[in-house]
């Protein structure tokens, strides 16, 4: 209540433990698995699935912050690619003005690319400022053309260390085998942002410049 003191977090335990039972087989809850072992069950699943990946991985995540999942897609693709087999990684990032200014690690995967020989295609959306259009969602697609394999995953999580960690978020998993309709409107929505989205150097000669990369890829 107003003019109350916050909870403790020893008095919020239990509370948060109670949290995990919410779990279900394709639905997860940050910050669930945090009180319990320290880990973070949602980042687990959505780390799992690109590690799983065989074709592709597609993302839309307003922001990419979170050096493990960097991790994740850099190693899936350098798997996939010792393998022989084709990998794209595509990923559209908001490039609001607002959003500029918060940490993104979109240009590690450009680095990655280079350093790798990696398939990886990265697109920043502009939005429309004057109607304060964000490019706001928090969405991957895994495998989007293979018709059995076609995952979404999606929900209000940011893919940020803090958000799968600390944040009262959520992510679903969205398998085509059941959900066809809805992992086919993602796709389309991927490809339309993609399509009208800008690379760096196309950004750059707006006069506007892509966070530059903050990890040291080599170590990832």
């Amino acid at each position: 209540p107003a003019g109350q003191p916050q909870l403790t977090s020893s008095d919020r335990d239990d509370k948060i433990l109670a949290l995990d039972q919410c779990n279900g087989s394709d639905v997860w809850f940050t910050p669930t698995g945090f009180e319990a072992n320290g880990g973070s069950i949602t980042y687990s699943r959505v780390a799992s699935a690109i590690y799983g990946a065989q074709r592709s991985v597609s993302i839309a995540p307003d922001m990419l912050a979170h050096p493990g999942l960097v991790a994740a897609l850099i190693s899936r693709g350098k798997k996939q690619k010792a393998a022989g087999n084709p990998f794209t990684i595509k990923l559209v990032l908001d490039a609001s003005e607002e959003a500029l200014g918060n940490p993104a690690f979109g240009d590690c995967l450009e680095v990655a690319a280079q350093q790798y020989g990696l398939d990886v295609q990265v697109r920043y959306w502009r939005g429309t400022p004057e109607i304060f259009q964000l490019m706001h969602h928090k969405f991957m697609l895994i495998d989007e053309d293979s018709p059995t394999r076609a995952t979404l995953f999606n929900g209000s999580a940011n893919y940020s260390a803090k958000a799968l960690k600390y944040s009262f978020e959520n992510v679903t998993r969205y398998s085509a085998n059941q959900y066809r309709s809805v992992v086919d409107a993602f796709t389309a929505r991927f490809a339309r942002m993609f399509a009208a989205g800008q690379d760096k150097a196309a950004l750059a000669a707006s006069g506007v410049a892509a966070p530059a990369c903050r990890l040291d890829v080599g170590t990832l």
